[in-house]
């Protein structure tokens, strides 16, 4: 009963009160969205892209530096005491590395511009997770105050790109410090630096 009822109520009613409304966009309203979606992308993709850049380039500058802490303190344990004359050299048997490299141009600290290691005054080591360490072969503590030090050069990509690269410094203390971090003059047995945030790149943080 109560279906018939129902539909002599439903054919009596006029047709467009069975219209499905139909909602849409128009073309120009999806040109509008993709044309902001584009601009959007373009502002946020480049710096999602460095963010994770960077933190790769950190993880693998602390990755180095934690390598060059353990073999100081496994020189430690290994000898009676830590002489000045004491440089990265000397803590190379006790560092995990791929192999020496003796030919490609990589990114130096801001004063100059690339380093070849191909030139003799230094010693590029190829490291295991992409980066590139280097040192002077001839430098070592020159004294044995805590603010004597030898110094790591760091390029975290190992190519020569953009001058990223980051200095440390080995203090004879043990102590490792970056050339942007440091709290006092710091001293090497060639070379006097004065602390200065410019000499850190800006990728890294500690």
């Amino acid at each position: 009963m109560f279906l018939r009822d129902s539909r002599k109520i439903q054919a009596s009613l006029p047709p467009f009160c069975f219209q499905k409304t139909i909602f849409g966009f128009t073309l120009a309203e999806l040109l509008i969205s993709l044309a902001i979606f584009g601009m959007v992308a373009t502002i946020v993709i480049p710096k999602i892209i460095t963010a994770q850049q960077n933190t790769q380039y950190t993880a693998r500058a602390k990755e180095v530096i934690s390598s060059v802490s353990a073999a100081f303190q496994q020189y430690q344990a290994n000898n009676v005491s830590v002489p000045s004359t004491l440089g990265i050299k000397d803590l190379t048997p006790y560092m995990n590395y791929i192999s020496r490299d003796s030919t490609t141009t990589i990114d130096d600290i801001p004063v100059y511009t690339t380093v070849s290691c191909a030139n003799g005054s230094f010693v590029c080591l190829r490291m295991h997770n992409g980066s590139t360490m280097l040192y002077r072969p001839t430098e070592n503590f020159g004294g044995s105050s805590a603010t004597n030090g030898v110094l790591v050069l760091l390029d975290p990509d190992g190519v020569a790109s953009a001058n990223k690269s980051i200095d440390f410094m080995l203090r004879y203390t043990g102590r490792i410090i970056s050339l942007g971090t440091c709290d006092a003059t710091t001293f090497s047995s060639q070379f006097a630096y004065p602390c200065s945030s410019t000499w850190d790149p800006s990728w890294f943080q500690w």
